[in-house]
């Protein structure tokens, strides 16, 4: 019965994942250039990871959800606020048009 329960909390938690998707910009106080990197590190975690040189600051731009899991360096879900991740809806086809 334990090994039952514990299946069961084991596959619900990996049903539900998510993560956090940050859109950051990096710019170089020396020559003014500026580059914008999206990572699921937030502004204070990512130059721990990254390389990113001193005259460099870190500002945040956004953030959003994304259900699912990114694991093993799968590709981050585009922002939602950015437009439709599917393509534009089409309209139902009329008996005119054929299916």
């Amino acid at each position: 019965m334990r090994l039952m329960v514990m299946i069961v909390i084991f596959y619900s938690s990996v049903l539900w994942a998510d993560y956090r998707v940050f859109q950051l910009a990096i710019t170089d106080t020396n020559t003014g250039k500026s580059r914008m990197v999206h990572s699921t590190l937030d502004q204070y975690q990512y130059p721990t990871y990254h390389h990113v040189k001193l005259a460099e600051q870190i500002s945040y731009i956004t953030s959003w959800k994304c259900l699912g899991n990114n694991s093993h360096f799968r590709q981050l879900c585009k922002n939602p606020s950015e437009g439709p991740v599917f393509g534009p809806a089409r309209a139902p086809a009329t008996p005119s048009q054929g299916l």
